[in-house]
């Protein structure tokens, strides 16, 4: 049995708040790692989940084609990434299970996260990164928190959690996010 590997348990959150769903799907951008810290590595190894991962660095591709087999690793810019076009063509269902965006700097995630929602796709939970009090330590940095939540927040997803890095810095790193028709079916309504 596999264990859940992202950093700050974004994948037990998905798998609790999707009930252990099996042959999910998922949309995992700033994907690096092939097992560690990945936030869908879980999903695929124990829940039988495919998807595709987006990534920069060439350095994590080799992991992935190897050790993830209902992957397709995607090396590419993610803000430059055609994702109707792909995901249409992948034959993705237009309702994915989750969508992960993890990647530096914020400015880029807040592009990507503009590029994700323009499609017609839409997803069972989100995980953001919005490394909001990350800006402590580069103080001319962006804070994307708010206009994500704002357009999250349009597109008609609810906020159910925010995951802190309670480490050394305890700032507030990734928000949750479930669309509504998902989260209308949620036991107590949260996670």
């Amino acid at each position: 049995m596999s264990y859940y590997a992202s950093q700050l348990g974004q994948d037990a959150v998905v798998d609790h708040i999707l009930h252990q769903k099996e042959n999910g799907t998922f949309l995992d951008i700033g994907a690096s790692y092939h097992e560690q810290f990945s936030n869908t590595f879980f999903l695929e190894q124990e829940r039988n989940w495919k998807g595709l991962a987006v990534e920069l660095n060439p350095a994590y591709q080799a992991g992935w084609d190897e050790h993830r087999p209902n992957s397709f690793f995607l090396l590419a810019d993610a803000t430059q990434v055609d994702y109707q076009s792909i995901l249409t063509g992948m034959n993705f269902p237009t309702v994915i299970d989750f969508l992960s965006i993890d990647i530096d700097p914020p400015f880029a995630s807040w592009e990507t996260l503009q590029k994700v929602m323009a499609t017609t796709f839409s997803f069972n939970v989100i995980a953001f990164e919005v490394d909001y009090g990350g800006d402590i330590e580069y103080p001319d940095r962006f804070s994307i928190r708010d206009p994500s939540r704002e357009l999250l927040r349009s597109k008609g997803y609810i906020h159910v959690q925010e995951i802190y890095d309670r480490g050394k810095t305890w700032y507030h790193v990734d928000d949750i996010w479930v669309n509504k028709v998902t989260y209308d079916r949620m036991d107590g309504h949260g996670c």
